[in-house]
């Protein structure tokens, strides 16, 4: 039982639960920076939640898509950088008509550019810090997801992305005028 004969990743019952729970922490990172970005920036009531949705679902979109990269031949962190960030900016769309406010697709524009750059920026140093090779995705116990090198990897381009981002957005929403005065 989860036996790999011929040495490349198969997608058992263990390989989709420790996919799962890569992209569940990979949600409770990106959403959990953002949530406090907002309350660092002074954000309360339901603006201490925008964005929220859209970061968790962006960096699980993300590390999914990173998890995924023996299956998909080798689709770069670049690719999962788009996919998270389509994500992202996708859902805090949907979020924006929901609440009744107006859309600016110039708005949209800078807004995927910064998911996708922090994203990016996430899984490019993630990438440089823990070097993986191609069977990498070998769990044999389910902690071993976190703890080896496969997951801290993808867990670690999560952290970073999802801290870089929460820093722009801290920059972004913070009243700087109400400092100076």
């Amino acid at each position: 039982m989860y036996v790999d004969p011929s040495g490349h990743f198969a997608l058992t019952t263990f390989g989709i639960w420790a996919i799962i729970g890569i992209v569940s922490a990979a949600m409770v990172l990106g959403g959990g920076a953002q949530l406090a970005s907002n309350a660092l920036a002074g954000e309360t009531g339901s603006d201490l939640w925008r964005g929220v949705a859209g970061a968790a679902l962006g960096a699980g979109a993300n590390a999914l898509a990173l998890c995924l990269v023996p299956l998909t031949g080798g689709a770069s962190f670049a690719v999962s950088a788009l996919i998270g960030a389509s994500v992202q900016t996708g859902v805090d769309t949907l979020e924006t008509v929901i609440r009744g406010e107006e859309i600016s697709l110039g708005q949209s524009a800078i807004d995927f550019s910064i998911n996708f750059a922090t994203t990016f920026v996430g899984n490019w140093i993630g990438a440089k810090i823990i070097p993986t090779n191609s069977g990498w995705f070998k769990p044999q116990k389910f902690l071993s997801v976190f703890l080896k090198p496969y997951g801290q990897k993808i867990l670690l381009q999560t952290a970073i992305g999802a801290g870089v981002s929460a820093i722009i957005n801290f920059l972004r929403k913070f009243k700087w005028k109400k400092l100076l005065n």
